[in-house]
This record gives structure tokens, C-alpha cells and sequence, in this order.
């Protein structure tokens, strides 16, 4: 068993040593061992269920601030015994929120599709077999072979290089390649002089090398980085959708309110001044916004997809009979 202290540090052991934990040698681990690892803790784990993540999409359809006034507006409504407008109401926010959530999922789909398509792959040694397996299927274990201009999907141990350099500018910031090598260093050798190891996230600059896989997804230390940072960045395009719906919403209740009093010092029915303040409210709301917004994207996805999918096509096309032939 591998502790999380040997995980951390886990360039100052030796390949042979690693090799023993992981029950990996120079031919990788079998690829049953490669399987029950994935089944056990890799991308086949669900960490929720799709019934849970619907229900999560389409309560967040009725969050944003347009759809909270209108919700705002039915329990008034209904409070002043205006059952009517409830019922309209209601009908507009529940036909919204629905086909709102309705395209989300399927841009959702859409978005899988194209990650799916420029998923990035890697060579691995496993059973003494090499194949090209999606990097997010490597293991603890795995003997990955790198070559100039791949992308490095773990955090590693160098088994063995040649004139190997590293792009790890995304971890300290130096510009400059830095030479690896194999060999074995101490337990507080700082980050940037770290040559024995290979880490998620850096990318091969020249050279070529073997590494084992020490650590995979969070474990990992640019995986650390990211759980550390904890927040998802707002898109410039959902924060202009939020402070648009925010700004209608304070025009809509300033107007609301500012008509509601005036008809009450004007002596009119508290009643049929907040009604008419009500309907001022809701008509000026624009309701489908959330759902127009939501469909414009997801037609976008499905665009990109297409587009996406030609340029594959493109791509794989190969000389035949010394013409290009397009399929």
C-alpha cells in the first residue's frame, strides 16, 4: 500500500522500488490490472448520478434574476387571490424553465461529443503491448512512451530518455525547456530542479523518454492546484446574460414600486394599485429571454459540432491511387 507522504515525494525513490508498489515492471502492468484500476477509481466511477445532475440543471433554470421576478410575481399574485395571472404566470416560468433545460442538456451532449473528439491520447506499454489509449485511461503503473510535442497526462518518474526537454512553464513559469533525466534525487529538491520527474500538464519540448505513471487525476500535482483554486470562472458571455437580467430586474421593481405609490397617494385601491403594479411587472419582463439565450448557444454547440466532425473527416482523408480523396 502507497502512502500519500511516498506519493508527494515520490521522486526520491527508485524505479525498481516503484515498480514493486505498483506490481508494475519494464513491460507495464497487465491490462487487467489496468482495468480494475479504471472500474475502481478512473473515468468508469460515477461521482453522481444523471438523475441527480437533471434535477440539478433544471432547478437552476429558474435562478436567474428575470425568472425570480416572475416567480416573485406568482406568489403575490396569488397572495392578492389573483388566480388568473397565477395560472399565466405559471404557465410562462414552468414552458421556460422546461425548454430551457431541454437544450441546455442537449448542448451538454453536444459539449461531450466535441471533447470526445479532441480528447488527447498517449502510447503506453502494458503487457508488453504498446497501443494509443485517451489519456484520462492511464493508470498507476503504465509505461508511457513520449516523443517531441506530446502533452504529459500524469505526474511521472522517467524510466529512461534521450536529449529529453520540458515546457513546465504552466508550474513555475520558466520559459526555457529543462533538460530530464533518470535518476534519483532528495525529498526537499525544490520543484524546478526536479529532473527525474515529469508532471500533468507540461508538454515534451524535444527528445524522447519512458516514464511510469506515479500519480493520475487529483492526485496529481497541477490536479492539486486546480482543487486548491476551487472556483469556476464566470464566462464573459453568462456574466452579461446575469447583469442584464439583474438590471431589468431593478428597473422593473423601481418602476413597479415608484407607480404603486403613486396611485396610492393619489387615493386609489391598495389593492388594484398593487395589481396594476403587478402586471406592469411581469409585462415588462422579458420572459423567454433565459430560453432564447439557452437555444442560441445550443444551436452554436451543434454548429461547432458539425463543423468539428468535417474537419475530422478532412483530416483522416488519405491519398488513394495518388489522388486525395474526400469521403
Amino acid at each position: 500500500m502507497i502512502s500519500r507522504d511516498e506519493q508527494k515525494c515520490f521522486w526520491a525513490y527508485d524505479i525498481e522500488w516503484w515498480c514493486n508498489k505498483l506490481r508494475s515492471s519494464e513491460n507495464g502492468v497487465s491490462i487487467k490490472q489496468a482495468n480494475d484500476y479504471l472500474q475502481k477509481f478512473g473515468i468508469h466511477k460515477r461521482k453522481q448520478s444523471n438523475i441527480y445532475r437533471d434535477l440539478k440543471l433544471l432547478s437552476g433554470q429558474f435562478l436567474n434574476p428575470l425568472m425570480l421576478l416572475l416567480i416573485g410575481a406568482i406568489i403575490l399574485s396569488a397572495f392578492l387571490g389573483d388566480i388568473s395571472e397565477v395560472v399565466i404566470v405559471s404557465m410562462i416560468v414552468l414552458s421556460t424553465g422546461i425548454l430551457s433545460y431541454i437544450q441546455e442538456r442537449n448542448a451538454g451532449k453536444v459539449v461531450q461529443k466535441l471533447q470526445s473528439l479532441i480528447s488527447a491520447k498517449c502510447t503506453v506499454l502494458r503487457g508488453g503491448i504498446y497501443s494509443d489509449i485517451p489519456s484520462a485511461s492511464v493508470v498507476p503503473g503504465d509505461i508511457i512512451v513520449f516523443n517531441a510535442g506530446d502533452i504529459i497526462p500524469a505526474d511521472c518518474i522517467i524510466v529512461s530518455s534521450n536529449e529529453l526537454h520540458i515546457n513546465e512553464a504552466s508550474l513555475t513559469g520558466e520559459s526555457f525547456p529543462v533538460q530530464k533525466f533518470a535518476g534519483k534525487i532528495k525529498e526537499d529538491t525544490p520543484l524546478p530542479k526536479r529532473y527525474n520527474c515529469l508532471w500533468e500538464g507540461t508538454n515534451v519540448v524535444s527528445g524522447k523518454a519512458k516514464a511510469l505513471v506515479i500519480n493520475t487525476g487529483n492526485d496529481t500535482f497541477f490536479g492539486d492546484i486546480v482543487i486548491r483554486s476551487g472556483t469556476t470562472v464566470e464566462s464573459t458571455f453568462e456574466k452579461g446574460i446575469k447583469d442584464f437580467g439583474y438590471f431589468l430586474m431593478k428597473i422593473t421593481l423601481f418602476l413597479s414600486i415608484f407607480i404603486l405609490i403613486a396611485n396610492i397617494l393619489n387615493h386609489k385601491s391598495i389593492v388594484d394599485s398593487t395589481l396594476f403594479a403587478l402586471a406592469l411587472a411581469v409585462g415588462m419582463a422579458p420572459e423567454l429571454l433565459p430560453a432564447i439565450t439557452t437555444i442560441a448557444m445550443s444551436a452554436g454547440a451543434n454548429r461547432l459540432l458539425k463543423k468539428s466532425y468535417c474537419q475530422k473527416i478532412i483530416i483522416d482523408t488519405k491519398f488513394r491511387g495518388g489522388k486525395f480523396v474526400m469521403f
